[in-house]
């Protein structure tokens, strides 16, 4: 469960964590950085529970198959019309 709690931090999931505060960024080739993250999140709880909780939010909102399928249908009908 912890480890989707800690991403890659280019600038994609940096923009999307700053919307959604949803995990902690590291260097995925900085051994320590990944260390540090995890011992974070292993000695706090709230931020862990934080954390699931936006991301929770998150895909509920924004992130599901009902919004991806209204963006498809839109593009379509795009298409279909140029």
């Amino acid at each position: 469960m912890v480890c989707h709690l800690f991403f890659c931090n280019t600038s994609i999931y940096t923009a999307l964590n700053n919307q959604w505060k949803i995990g902690l960024g590291v260097n995925l080739k900085d051994s320590q950085e990944i260390a540090n993250a995890l011992a974070q999140l292993l000695n706090h709880s709230d931020l862990i529970n934080a954390l699931s909780n936006n991301n929770l939010q998150a895909s509920q909102r924004r992130y599901n198959w009902q919004n991806e399928a209204t963006k498809l249908i839109e593009l379509y009908k795009l298409l279909i019309n140029a």
